[in-house]
């Protein structure tokens, strides 16, 4: 399964989080995170979650390889979860790719997490949309 988001950027921590912080994070230190690279509706993919004595971190994979290690950074799951609500007016949310098998398990899986499932509207025209008859 790929999770790809759908975020907004200022809510991340950098992406040039030392190797130093992100352990001390793991074990539950208190750090200062760098600031956000930048504040813009991006795609990432959710690569793999690192876990630690007391946190985990989301490893990301970005599109742009100049962000942490060519394109992999570690971010909290706290910071993940504000860039999704995004806060600019326009819909955040992850696309699951997936399976056609496995759609009804996860679709359900998802709800019970208390999500909402639905189509996406990006805004691009749909043949249903632009229909006159």
């Amino acid at each position: 399964m790929i999770p790809l988001c759908n975020i907004r950027t200022s809510h991340l921590w950098g992406s040039q989080l030392p190797v130093s912080d992100a352990i001390a994070y793991l074990k539950g230190d208190l750090i200062s995170a760098p600031p956000a690279d930048w504040n813009v509706g991006h795609f990432l993919i959710l690569a793999g979650l690192v876990k630690g004595e007391s946190r985990s971190l989301v490893l990301v994979c970005d599109t742009y390889p100049t962000f942490g290690w060519q394109g992999y950074h570690l971010q909290s799951l706290e910071a993940i979860a504000q860039s999704l609500n995004r806060g600019d007016g326009c819909e955040g949310g992850i696309l699951l790719f997936a399976n056609r098998l496995d759609q009804v398990a996860i679709e359900q899986h998802v709800r019970d997490q208390g999500f909402w499932v639905n189509v996406w509207d990006n805004g691009s025209p749909s043949k249903t949309r632009n229909q006159s008859d």
